[in-house]
């Protein structure tokens, strides 16, 4: 029993941070003792608006927490239960959401859009760069941001929502080992390939800054909090035969 509560302590030590533990603990019991109200406040939640999805963001962080929080103090399984379905629901409630938010549907501008920020490892090399630029700030999906280290200005494009790499693996009929991937139930921004950055400077004063609801997110083909994106044939043929000289 020592020993558990050993690495009991150990681990609220970890979770509160830099903050007082005995504190971290009592807002936490807190909020354990406020499940009622958060279950009831989830029923009735709604995500129509980047405002409401703000707040039910900020209340996910919460029900997060008190399940970590229940879990590593083990508490009763009912608790634990209530609080996972509790955060279940308000996930699909923000997921339905993000997933609908600024979403592109025209099909020759989410080619443009997948383009840019593809892990698709071949590219036109006579692809007419200020075309796909123009046709991508003509229908605002292009973000920009300065980044604090080397003060070089990014940019993003925003529009597209995709899983996420998991940390934990399967395996296919074949005994093959395959990454597993993870809703993100944030909007999303996608960093634009460093071979646009010419003439996206170009076009920077017009570029919007990118808005703090966004969660940046890296592509990549394989990689644990990265979105895997690819262009399918029709995708490419649309690029080839629009946006190519």
């Amino acid at each position: 029993m020592e020993e558990k509560n050993v690495a009991t302590d150990l681990i609220n030590t970890i979770c509160s941070g830099n903050k007082d533990v005995e504190e971290y603990k009592d807002r936490h019991e807190e909020f354990l003792e406020q499940l009622d109200n958060v279950e009831k406040a989830i029923e009735k939640i709604t995500v129509k608006s980047i405002e409401e999805y703000k707040e039910a963001i900020q209340l996910k962080s919460i029900t997060n927490s008190m399940f970590c929080y229940a879990f590593n103090n083990k508490k009763d399984n009912d608790m634990q239960e209530r609080i996972q379905k509790a955060d279940h629901r308000l996930g699909k409630k923000i997921l339905k959401f993000t997933k609908k938010y600024n979403k592109i549907k025209d099909k020759t501008l989410r080619s443009i859009a997948k383009y840019m920020v593809t892990c698709w490892k071949k590219y036109y090399p006579y692809e007419d760069k200020e075309k796909i630029v123009n046709h991508a700030l003509e229908n605002n999906i292009l973000r920009k941001k300065t980044d604090d280290e080397s003060d070089h200005m990014l940019f993003y494009v925003v529009g597209l929502h995709y899983k996420v790499g998991n940390n934990t693996f399967k395996m296919d009929i074949n005994g093959n080992e395959y990454r597993t991937y993870m809703n993100e139930v944030t909007p999303q921004a996608f960093p634009v390939k460093h071979r646009f950055r010419k003439v996206l400077n170009k076009f920077k004063k017009e570029i919007p800054d990118l808005e703090d609801h966004y969660k940046v997110t890296y592509v990549a083909p394989d990689r644990q909090y990265h979105a895997k994106i690819y262009l399918s044939k029709d995708e490419k043929r649309i690029i080839k035969k629009n946006f190519t000289t």
